[in-house]
């Protein structure tokens, strides 16, 4: 594996590797602004762009992740995540500021609650 990864870093552009690096939101914002009028298809081609946030159209990452392991030079796969805080349908404190509160009943019942969901 180590080998794998130092041959493909030895192949990559310092653009690519920044582009790796390069993690846009598609369609909302959860602290810097939504990518628009962005040409998105074609900065995955170019290898500008590692990963997306906040995308559930299943069409759209699939057409992404296509265009990244077939036009791409690299063929490296795109991460697809959500930028959720603490659960997936719900939103808690994070740990840390659960922790604040002092609030161990309020705590466990928010694990319980997002481990529910």
């Amino acid at each position: 594996v180590e080998a794998k990864i130092t041959d493909l870093l030895s192949k990559m552009t310092l653009e690519e590797k920044i582009g790796q690096v390069n993690q846009l939101s598609i369609e909302f914002a959860t602290g810097s602004e939504v990518a628009k009028n962005l040409k998105l298809e074609d900065m995955v081609k170019s290898g500008q762009v590692g990963s997306f946030l906040n995308t559930q159209n299943m069409e759209y990452k699939m057409k992404l992740q296509k265009i990244a392991m077939t036009q791409s030079r690299l063929k490296i796969p795109l991460l697809f995540a959500l930028d959720v805080i603490h659960g997936y349908k719900l939103v808690f404190p994070i740990p840390l500021a659960q922790s604040c509160s002092w609030d161990l009943m309020a705590i466990e019942n928010a694990e319980r609650i997002a481990a529910d969901m």
